[in-house]
Protein backbone atom coordinates (compact mmCIF):
# COMPACT_ATOMS: atom_id res chain seq x y z
CA UNK A 1 0.00 0.00 0.00
CA UNK A 2 1.40 3.27 -0.96
CA UNK A 3 1.86 6.10 2.05
CA UNK A 4 2.74 9.67 1.03
CA UNK A 5 4.59 9.35 4.41
CA UNK A 6 7.51 6.88 2.96
CA UNK A 7 10.18 6.99 0.67
CA UNK A 8 11.88 4.47 -0.80
CA UNK A 9 15.94 4.76 -1.18
CA UNK A 10 17.63 2.34 -4.21
CA UNK A 11 21.41 1.98 -4.20
CA UNK A 12 22.16 -0.22 -6.48
CA UNK A 13 25.85 -0.26 -5.95
CA UNK A 14 27.29 0.97 -2.25
CA UNK A 15 31.18 1.47 -1.42
CA UNK A 16 32.86 3.28 1.11
CA UNK A 17 33.66 1.89 4.79
CA UNK A 18 34.12 -1.25 4.89
CA UNK A 19 35.01 -3.39 7.34
CA UNK A 20 36.70 -5.76 5.65
CA UNK A 21 37.35 -6.61 1.20
CA UNK A 22 34.48 -8.88 0.59
CA UNK A 23 31.75 -6.31 2.49
CA UNK A 24 31.27 -4.01 -1.46
CA UNK A 25 30.71 -5.49 -4.64
CA UNK A 26 32.86 -3.02 -5.29
CA UNK A 27 35.83 -4.52 -2.97
CA UNK A 28 35.25 -8.03 -4.49
CA UNK A 29 35.62 -6.77 -8.08
CA UNK A 30 39.07 -4.74 -7.23
CA UNK A 31 39.97 -7.58 -5.82
CA UNK A 32 39.59 -9.67 -8.89
CA UNK A 33 42.09 -6.71 -10.72
CA UNK A 34 44.48 -6.96 -8.25
CA UNK A 35 45.68 -10.80 -8.68
CA UNK A 36 46.92 -9.82 -12.78
CA UNK A 37 48.34 -13.44 -12.67
CA UNK A 38 44.83 -14.63 -12.88
CA UNK A 39 42.60 -14.31 -15.89
CA UNK A 40 38.66 -13.15 -14.56
CA UNK A 41 35.54 -12.86 -16.90
CA UNK A 42 33.14 -10.05 -15.45
CA UNK A 43 30.28 -8.60 -17.36
CA UNK A 44 30.48 -5.11 -19.00
CA UNK A 45 26.62 -5.24 -20.02
CA UNK A 46 25.25 -3.81 -17.30
CA UNK A 47 25.82 -0.19 -16.21
CA UNK A 48 26.44 0.64 -13.01
CA UNK A 49 26.72 3.72 -10.83
CA UNK A 50 28.12 3.02 -7.71
CA UNK A 51 27.76 5.30 -4.54
CA UNK A 52 29.69 6.19 -1.51
CA UNK A 53 28.43 5.72 2.01
CA UNK A 54 29.15 9.14 3.36
CA UNK A 55 26.89 10.44 0.23
CA UNK A 56 24.15 7.85 1.04
CA UNK A 57 24.42 8.98 4.74
CA UNK A 58 24.29 12.63 3.82
CA UNK A 59 21.11 12.11 1.51
CA UNK A 60 19.64 10.47 4.39
CA UNK A 61 20.09 13.48 6.88
CA UNK A 62 18.96 15.70 4.22
CA UNK A 63 15.72 13.82 3.63
CA UNK A 64 15.42 13.47 7.19
CA UNK A 65 15.81 17.20 7.77
CA UNK A 66 13.42 18.33 5.02
CA UNK A 67 10.77 15.77 6.07
CA UNK A 68 10.92 17.71 9.97
CA UNK A 69 10.93 21.19 8.42
CA UNK A 70 7.45 19.61 6.55
CA UNK A 71 5.72 18.20 9.34
CA UNK A 72 7.32 20.11 12.22
CA UNK A 73 8.44 23.64 11.08
CA UNK A 74 12.15 22.35 12.45
CA UNK A 75 14.77 23.91 10.91
CA UNK A 76 18.76 23.00 10.39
Amino acid sequence: MATVNAIILRIPVLYGGEEYDAESAVSVLLQLFKDSTKKTKVSDYEIRYPSHTQDIASIVVQLSERRLLVIHGVSF
